[in-house]
């Protein structure tokens, strides 16, 4: 068996001696960042693996197919990620576990988000740090956390086009309504009415695991939109069109409009 394994040596995120490990070709790249997440207390979901070549490579990805020379290194990224902590952290009297991440809380606003799930949890909980499968990960559930807290933050820098999404997702996935509708409002007011913001947010939802947004069709909303804006202005070309002579002044006119408007 021995044999049929091929070493991989991962380049600690400090420097230092590179950690390797035997595996079968076969294998997937996540299962060795999983031994290596134990061996040097890292959470899995913050690191990165950069090919030698530069190349990002996906945690999908098998060992055999990264085409690595004998003695090549794997250099792992730790992306740096701190969880939100409130005011008065060290007297909080709960915590959720999000892909290895702890999150101190205080029951009584968890039990303020009107969330069936996490108020069922709320009652269960027995001191030990609540494990939590999240969509969108720990950095989803940061912004779930300051929501949480949103007496104390700056709620105007909670959302992005991008993350508004993902965030939207984990509030009906976390049975947040106060959280899915500060969501729906942000994507309704500050993201679907403008192209780039649009872009931006239908890149992030297409990122999102067909698994980790099911019932929440954000993605068909969000291209919905961009679908109808761009609709529109073709509309407006095949008016141009059907006039004869002033195809091509309506032409010019459709494409500066959509230059300066954005859309």
């Amino acid at each position: 068996m021995a044999g049929t394994e091929v070493v991989v040596s991962l380049a600690r995120p400090g420097g230092g001696k590179p950690w390797s490990a035997s595996v079968r070709p076969d294998a997937e790249l996540r299962t060795v960042l999983a031994a290596y997440a134990r061996h040097a207390n890292i959470p899995q979901a913050v690191m990165r693996v950069v090919a030698p070549s530069g190349r990002a490579v996906a945690p999908g990805e098998s060992v055999g197919s990264l085409g690595l020379e004998p003695g090549a290194v794997l250099r792992v990224v730790a992306d740096a990620f701190a969880p939100f902590r409130p005011s008065h952290a060290e007297h909080s009297d709960m915590a959720f576990l999000v892909d290895g991440h702890e999150f101190l809380v205080h029951k009584f606003p968890v039990l303020k988000s009107g969330s069936p799930l996490l108020e069922g949890m709320v009652e269960e909980y027995d001191g030990d740090a609540v494990p939590l499968m999240v969509p969108g990960g720990a950095r989803v559930f940061d912004t779930v956390a300051r929501f949480l807290y949103r007496d104390e933050v700056n709620t105007t820098t909670l959302l992005s086009p991008a993350r508004a999404p993902a965030v939207r997702v984990a509030a009906s996935f976390l049975q947040m309504d106060a959280l899915a509708g500060f969501a729906e409002s942000y994507l309704s007011a500050d993201v679907l009415t403008s192209r780039d913001p649009t872009l931006a947010a239908l890149a992030a939802a297409l990122a999102t695991p067909a698994a980790e947004a099911p019932e929440n069709d954000v993605v068909r909303r969000v291209a919905g939109a961009l679908a109808g804006r761009c609709g529109g202005r073709g509309g407006g070309g095949s008016s141009g069109s059907s006039s004869g002579g002033n195809s091509n002044s309506n032409s010019n006119s459709n494409s500066n409009s959509g230059g300066a408007g954005g859309w």
